[in-house]
């Protein structure tokens, strides 16, 4: 194995720690369910919308329009 294999390897191995870790504290999964949260909220919002404007939809045959996810 060549030196420059065994330190790509090492550096991997130190980042992949460092993500774990990252991705293990609470505030990136506060974010993280907070996002999520907003999706949802989001997806169901364009759900009702589309039921609601149904009748509307189908006279002009568009779909209702997306809007983006306050963060």
């Amino acid at each position: 194995m060549k030196i420059e294999d065994s330190l790509f390897l090492y550096n991997s191995e130190i980042f992949y720690a460092f993500t774990q870790d990252i991705l293990r504290s609470h505030p990136y999964l506060m974010i993280y369910l907070l996002l999520t949260k907003s999706y949802i909220n989001y997806q169901l919002f364009s759900t009702k919308t589309y039921v609601t404007n149904k009748e509307n939809w189908l006279a002009d045959n568009s779909f209702p329009k997306l809007q983006p996810i306050p963060i």
